[in-house]
């Protein structure tokens, strides 16, 4: 071999062996080493939308627009977890150990499936199941193990629909003579005016098991939403976004799993954000078969 092409063959097996490495030190998942998923465990890109998997177990499903996809924060965000329910039925969630991630599948930028295990706090074990069929993900799982906890477990989702408006309404500039805080505040009204406009074409749709739908304004409080999510059997939402392009993106949840909104305490508008948790009937579902689909369309 080329004296030059072997010094750089090394290098970059010593840089391959540190990776490999440190990945191990902090037990995160494996990650792939070319951008522009370098860091990122598992990955599966349409023209519709990109689904990413953290090394750190974190899964972001992406629109895709006309100029490219959207930054992650806009996208939804899901992360597995455990509710314990507690004697006076109440529910307390219990959060991944990044540095007890493991699994057995090599990262990979042609997604179609992957597991991976993990403890939780209190010392119980979860498995997480990733796929990709056609064009949709599907993402479930189970408790393998209570570890120390007594009382009953469920495997959850907990499912992060971002603000997708986060620059609007700033608030106008104080500062500055009179003249110039009423041309700021002009400008202010017109931009308030544009916004609206373009909030009246979002929208959020819910369907219950009974096949009840019910439609909100992205302009409605949350106590809107919360009010007809404390029915139970929620098992799809669909919304619609101009800051998706237009797309809908889609959440289903298969027979015998349903979803939930998380109150918000906060008296945000619904383009601020919204909380979901999916769960599937452990009664039912022992095996964990049940799962949560997603697709933007």
């Amino acid at each position: 071999m080329n004296p030059k092409r072997r010094f750089v063959a090394i290098i970059l097996s010593s840089i391959a062996l540190a990776s490999t490495l440190l990945q191990s030190a902090y037990a995160q998942l494996p990650s792939l080493n070319d951008p522009p998923w370098l860091g990122y465990f598992a990955a599966y890109t349409s023209n519709r939308y990109n689904f990413v998997v953290t090394a750190t177990g974190e899964m972001v499903l992406i629109p895709v627009g006309s100029k490219g996809p959207t930054v992650n924060k806009q996208g939804v965000q899901i992360v597995p977890l455990i509710l314990e329910t507690l004697p006076d039925g109440k529910t307390s969630s219990k959060h991944m150990i990044q540095d007890t991630l493991e699994t057995t599948d090599t990262p990979t930028e042609k997604f179609e499936k992957s597991v991976f295990r993990c403890k939780v706090s209190g010392g119980a074990t979860i498995e997480v199941t990733m796929e990709q069929s056609r064009g949709m993900i599907f993402i479930g799982g189970r408790v393998l193990d209570p570890g120390t906890i007594k009382n009953p477990l469920s495997f959850a989702l907990s499912v992060k629909i971002p603000n997708f408006y986060p620059n609007e309404r700033q608030p106008a500039p104080t500062d500055g003579d009179e003249k110039e805080q009423r041309a700021a505040g002009r400008e202010a009204a017109k931009k308030e005016k544009d916004f609206l406009k373009k909030l009246g074409k979002d929208s959020l749709s819910l369907r219950w098991a009974d096949d009840k739908r019910q439609k909100f304004d992205f302009a409605e409080t949350q106590d809107a939403i919360t009010k007809e999510a404390t029915l139970t059997g929620l098992v799809e939402l669909e919304f619609e976004s101009s800051a998706y392009n237009g797309r809908k993106a889609q959440l289903t949840a298969s027979p015998n799993s349903s979803m939930a909104i998380v109150p918000n305490t906060k008296p945000d508008l619904l383009y601020q954000g919204i909380t979901l948790q999916w769960t599937p009937d452990t009664a039912k579902d022992p095996a964990g078969k049940a799962r949560l689909a997603l697709l933007i369309r």
